[in-house]
């Protein structure tokens, strides 16, 4: 399935059958493949690595796809565990994110700091429920300067990668620039 390599879903292959019935051409997407999106936009999945990569966590065989627009990089997570997290830059060592989507709604937050620090990112997004108390603020993030928008406190979250800066606007919250270091190259697409 697209989602997860070491674990057939039944919610997944209903989906792929219901497409394939209705002679809708299926392919899957993995590792180091690539779309090639509007004008400059590349998109890239860097995890999972195959079944061999894959720890006991279903987590951890969560695609990860890495997206290049305006010289910026976005890095959308899914549900990543520890163990998938320590894979991904080991197999990734230059992996670069001016913006990423923080792992699994929140969790693991010391796997996610040692994640930020090797891909430089410069904001996060936490994508998960609205709770009665506001979520905890791990020290690290003031330490590292990286601003966090939770979208159960700020509603959804837009993250515009202009090549001026980074720039977050959020349902409740209004615009907010963020300029960073100097946009990375573009990358290499192998065709």
């Amino acid at each position: 399935p697209p989602t997860f390599v070491r674990k057939r879903l039944e919610s997944d292959d209903a989906v792929v059958e219901a497409l394939l019935a209705r002679g809708v051409d299926v392919s899957f997407f993995g590792a180091e493949d690539r779309l090639a999106g509007a004008g400059q936009t590349r998109i890239r999945a860097a995890w999972p690595r195959g079944p061999a990569s894959m720890t006991r966590e279903i987590n951890d065989g969560s695609l990860v796809l890495e997206v290049f627009d305006h010289s910026r990089w976005l890095l959308l997570t899914g549900d990543l565990e520890p163990d998938g997290m320590a894979g991904l830059m080991n197999a990734e060592p230059h992996l670069r994110a001016d913006a990423m989507l923080w792992p699994h709604h929140g969790q693991a937050d010391q796997a996610v700091c040692r994640l930020v620090r090797h891909t430089g990112a410069e904001v996060l997004v936490i994508s998960a429920a609205a709770s009665p108390r506001p979520p905890p603020t791990p020290k690290w993030l003031s330490a590292l300067g990286v601003p966090c928008f939770h979208t159960g406190v700020s509603g959804a979250v837009t993250i515009d990668l202009a090549q001026g800066g980074l720039k977050v606007m959020t349902f409740r919250g209004g615009v907010q620039a963020l300029t960073g270091p100097t946009p990375g190259p573009e990358p290499v697409m192998q065709e």
